[in-house]
């Protein structure tokens, strides 16, 4: 259920990014960004896995904003596991530096194993080694730290409808 009224959610908001001179990638990324303001996506209860609290903070700021929950923010992956334990998500947004002795990555794969859960990474450094294991666990994406905030809800939005897909065709 991508939009309510039309059977071509991009089309109605097509006339509103037109008129602002530019190319036709931005035009895309306008209409998914004003269809997300209307509240035609599904609004997500997210985990966030981050280590830095300013940049969790910033990130908790900027999903509330949009109309999403972010049910728990820990920086460990123990944490973690025990938060979706407790409350399950519909996401989880992972960084891939985290307190403890597992990384991001190794507990991204658990979560995606034991309870085949989206996940979205957040990275500040992704080297050749670690975009390599991070294919390796079927995440949904990453962001690149510091974030944009378009492009971190555009990453949400994509990664929530592809799950969603994904989990259709498994039925």
């Amino acid at each position: 259920k991508l939009h309510r009224r039309s059977k071509n959610p991009l089309a109605s908001s097509h006339g509103e990014c037109q008129n602002l001179n530019v190319n036709r990638v931005q035009i895309f990324v306008c209409q998914f960004l004003i269809l997300f303001q209307r509240e035609q996506f599904k609004m997500a209860k997210i985990l966030l896995v981050e280590d830095e609290s300013i940049v969790a903070a910033d990130i908790r700021e900027t999903l509330e904003n949009k109309g999403h929950t972010v049910l728990n923010i820990v920086d460990s992956g123990v944490k973690a596991l025990k938060s979706i334990e407790q409350h399950p998500p519909d996401l989880v947004l992972m960084g891939i530096h985290l307190k403890g002795e597992m990384d991001g990555i190794v507990v991204a794969k658990s979560i995606i194993e034991r309870f085949d859960l989206p996940v979205v990474y957040l990275t500040a450094h992704p080297d050749e080694d670690t975009l390599d294991r991070m294919k390796m666990t079927h995440a949904f994406g990453y962001v690149l730290k510091p974030f944009e905030e378009q492009k971190l809800l555009m990453t949400l939005t994509l990664s929530l409808y592809h799950y969603e897909q994904e989990q259709r065709l498994k039925k």
